[in-house]
This record gives structure tokens, sequence and C-alpha cells, in this order.
């Protein structure tokens, strides 16, 4: 924090470079609040470094070059989304399903797929549901038992 000795001595130099560091950082960002928060951030970190400096003498081409340098990096990492719609910012949330996952829909048809085939298992005789389920199970050939052990029945 800047001591009320420094905080006489620099209050002028601040008080005559506010306005144009203000309309500098207006150019680059385009929005007045955003502007004055970006010349408030980089006045802080300048005075918290003033006995480092002379302020009076090569202070306002610290800030400008620090405005500048705020405003790119800014610029840089923030990826604002275009949107054609009307909507409001806090309107603009998206919820995106992931895709491995079933939606509802797939989820209801699922079910509805495994009642019929449970119902269509049971109408079968048993040898012949034995059959379906060991053909499900991966197995090609199943032996019948009417038949002797040498011949297979192919599915």
């Amino acid at each position: 924090m800047l001591t009320d000795d420094q905080r006489r001595r620099y209050e002028p130099w601040v008080l005559g470079v506010l306005p144009r560091a203000t309309a500098y950082a207006l150019t680059l960002t385009r929005d007045r609040d955003r502007a004055e928060e970006v010349v408030q951030e980089c006045l802080f970190r300048l005075l918290r470094k003033a006995d480092d400096y002379d302020l009076e003498r090569d202070g306002a081409k610290l800030l400008f070059t620090a405005i500048n340098n705020l405003c790119i990096n800014q610029a840089t990492r923030t990826r604002t989304m275009k949107s054609l719609s009307t909507a409001g910012p806090e309107e603009l949330v998206w919820d995106v399903p992931d895709a491995r996952e079933p939606g509802p829909a797939e989820v209801a048809q699922g079910h509805e797929l495994e009642s019929l085939v449970r119902t269509a298992l049971d109408e079968l005789p048993e040898m012949q549901r034995a059959a379906v389920e060991l053909r499900a199970l991966g197995l090609s050939e199943v032996p019948h038992e009417r038949w002797t052990v040498g011949k297979r029945c192919k599915l």
C-alpha cells in the first residue's frame, strides 16, 4: 500500500495521466467499463512498485506499455463465443449431452426391446431357447441331445 506521503506525491501525476490512459485503453478494448478496469489494474501494479521507478519522468510510458500488454493478454486468452441469438448471456447456456451415453429415447427403446426379446424367448421351447442363448454367448455349434456325439447342429 502507498503511504500518505506517496499518495500526496503521486496524486497529481495519476490525475494528469488517468484521462489519457483511459482513452487509450478504450481504443484497445472498445468497452468503457473494461477500459477503466484495465487502467485501474495497471495503475495499481505500477504504484506498488513506485519506489523502483521515476513516475514523474517515465510513468506515462510505463503505464501505456502496461495497458497495451494487458489488453493483448486479455484478448488472446479470452475466447468469446459468437451467437446469432438475441438472448442475454445468462440465457445462452447450452447443455451438451455426452455422445457416449444414450439419451432418454434410446434408454426407453432399449428397455422396450429387452422386454420384447424376453417375452419372445419365454414362448420358445426349452431347446430352442437354449440354442438362441448359446448363440448369443458366441457359440456357433450346439450339440443336440438326440443326436450322436459326432453330429452337431449349425445355428
